[in-house]
């Protein structure tokens, strides 16, 4: 005769209650022990399928007492499933209304807080993945647009920022990664301090840089002093009538801003230029004079790997010109 967990649970209780507690005192009833015994065999033998008649008293106490550990060892595994089925229904509940909140936020093209809410999602599903992967394509075109519009308007800090806080939503992304790299690279840079003149000849070149010499050494044009730059001699003497230098920008960069001018102090002379070739070819020639403003240059090197510049003699008492705070990016 089969009962039911509860119902056996109950006895179970009640019996070994009664045993381990002393309830029934076997002492008062020591006449009638054997039979008490048997009655209570024939009795459990009813309600438990592990107890028959032929068992003794204390085998039968015996079975009892592991059935109702089983019984209990049973109820245990029964709470735990029954936990963990509630806790899918709530855990499928959540990612439903997780995937809805992300897919409100890409409907106004809000990828970033989409994707954060996408990836903090344990157990994504394959429709999770597609998602994730669409909004990564999307969010990669927002941010790569807004950097180069942040680019061409010459607001690195910005373009970092924003590649920075891309990241943070999608770390280690290579599209991201990459870009960074370049704006990094195309952050302006004193050029003597990434490109200076592998090789210079004629008359004497010199280059200056704040972050070797901690702004000691300077020259001056129009009254302002110029801690980065270089300065060309213009002498005209029979050894020299030219003074050069050559720069390698491998195609790594886009633009060189500079001023150039007349150092102050320096001996007068007539006119010359400064002249500038890009890989062997004259590009640009600039007119330069004792008596001249400080002018400001841009030049567009983007393509270039070989830079040269190169000024002509125009006095013969060492006149100079500076090209000061020259910029690369």
């Amino acid at each position: 005769m089969s009962i039911s967990n509860q119902m056996k649970s109950g006895i179970v209780g009640a019996v070994v209650g009664a045993v381990l507690s002393g309830a029934v005192s076997i002492g008062l009833f020591i006449a009638e022990k054997d039979t008490i015994e048997k009655k209570t065999i024939e009795t459990l033998s009813g309600y438990f399928d592990s107890v028959n008649i032929d068992m003794s008293y204390d085998e039968v106490l015996k079975t009892i007492y592991e059935d109702s550990k089983k019984l209990e060892n049973e109820n245990k595994a029964l709470n735990i499933e029954l936990n963990n089925l509630k806790k899918q229904i709530n855990d499928d509940k959540s990612i439903t209304l997780t995937l809805e909140k992300a897919s409100s936020y890409a409907d106004s093209f809000d990828y970033a807080n989409a994707l954060i809410l996408l990836t903090s999602i344990e157990s994504k599903t394959s429709e999770t993945e597609v998602l994730i992967n669409d909004y990564t394509k999307k969010y990669e075109m927002q941010i790569i647009e807004k950097v180069d519009n942040l680019k061409s308007n010459k607001k690195f800090d910005e373009a970092l920022k924003l590649l920075k806080e891309a990241l943070d939503v999608l770390p280690g992304n290579a599209v991201f990664t990459e870009k960074r790299k370049e704006v990094e690279k195309s952050y302006p840079q004193n050029m003597i301090d990434v490109v200076p003149a592998y090789q210079s000849g004629g008359n004497p070149y010199r280059e200056y840089s704040s972050k070797l010499t901690g702004g000691e050494e300077y020259f001056c044009m129009g009254g302002v002093k110029y801690t980065n730059g270089m300065t060309f001699n213009a002498d005209a003497n029979i050894f020299d009538e030219v003074s050069w230098a050559i720069y390698n920008l491998n195609k790594e960069y886009n633009t060189i801003e500079f001023i150039v001018c007349h150092v102050d102090g320096t001996f007068n002379g007539g006119t010359t230029a400064l002249q500038i070739f890009y890989d062997g070819m004259l590009k640009e020639e600039i007119s330069l004079a004792p008596d001249m403003s400080p002018k400001s240059i841009s030049l567009n090197v983007s393509g270039v790997t070989q830079l040269k510049m190169q000024i002509h003699s125009s006095g013969g008492d060492n006149p100079v010109y500076g090209v000061g705070n020259p910029i690369i990016y």
